[in-house]
């Protein structure tokens, strides 16, 4: 259904009739998703340029004769360079301009790769292209891979971390704290009893067991 037939079925669904109110709910929901349908069916879709427009470009660019126009493809940002396509764009660095968006090569990747990885899939021969070129990307700077891109050649899962027994650390830790408690814990001292006069048992019974080593045990 092109635009117009789409307009002319909204302007009868909205007529003020019992049909019209029954339409009217349903064309108000289903309006923007056509919209959007019909917006992105319209995009256009970059592709490589074919033979007789990569040997206009080459000429022009390389040995343009005198008089020479410019091939119309080369101002059509949806037609890619044959060199540049099925190309990741450069990871970006204020040192090297050919990784600024303004470097023709640099904006050909990156108005067509994600539109590659997307019409890639299902198509044997171009996947293998695209898997070799994240293979070397991956090589050279693996952090520069996006998650869609690393799941493409298998490295998005991340490695299981190592497990280590830490039961017989744990123990030691643990006893080492009791014994370290124990030590800091003071040991209380039962005052003593006081008796006789101020004097202690404990005492008392040691004055005895000096009498009885100087002057011997007391007869009855």
């Amino acid at each position: 259904m092109n635009r117009k037939a789409f307009n002319q079925m909204v302007k009868v669904a909205k007529q003020p009739n019992h049909n019209g109110k029954y339409f009217q709910k349903i064309v108000k929901e289903d309006e923007k998703l056509f919209e959007n349908t019909l917006n992105k069916i319209q995009e256009p879709v970059p592709r490589k340029e074919n033979t007789s427009e990569r040997i206009d470009r080459l000429v022009y660019q390389y040995d343009s004769p005198a008089g020479m126009k410019k091939p119309a493809h080369m101002d059509n940002p949806n037609i890619i360079d044959d060199e540049n396509w099925a190309q990741r764009p450069k990871q970006f660095s204020n040192e090297d301009k050919s990784t600024y968006p303004s470097d023709r090569d640099q904006r050909q990747r990156i108005s067509s790769w994600d539109a590659i990885l997307k019409t890639s899939k299902g198509n044997r021969e171009e996947m293998k292209q695209v898997r070799d070129t994240l293979n070397r990307a991956y090589k050279t700077m693996p952090s520069s891979l996006s998650q869609t891109e690393l799941k493409i050649i298998g490295r998005d899962k991340k490695p299981e971390p190592v497990k280590i027994d830490t039961s017989g650390l744990d123990r030691f830790l643990r006893v080492r704290d009791e014994a370290q408690q124990i030590i800091n814990t003071p040991t209380p001292v039962p005052k003593p009893k006081r008796e006789f006069g101020g004097l202690n048992r404990d005492f008392t019974n040691q004055k005895l067991i000096e009498g009885d080593i100087l002057y011997g045990p007391k007869k009855n």
